[in-house]
């Protein structure tokens, strides 16, 4: 199988390796270039200031509750 990262790098994972990480409970051994092609490392955590912003809007909700 060939997968297309946003690089535009071909990285071609066998089949079978994909079936392994597949496998719950199985530690498939992979490079990082086969893993960043898997997903493996895409990040949509919120970043630290979207973090803080929720934690002021608690901060006035609460406010309003016991107030």
């Amino acid at each position: 199988m060939t997968v297309n990262n946003d690089t535009m790098v071909t990285v071609d994972i066998p089949a079978d390796k994909l079936l392994d990480a597949d496998s719950c409970g199985f530690q498939a051994e992979c490079t990082p270039e086969e893993a960043e092609a898997m997903g493996a490392f895409s990040e949509d955590a919120l970043d630290v200031d979207d973090a803080l912003d929720g934690a002021a809007d608690l901060a006035a909700l609460d406010a309003d509750v016991s107030g």
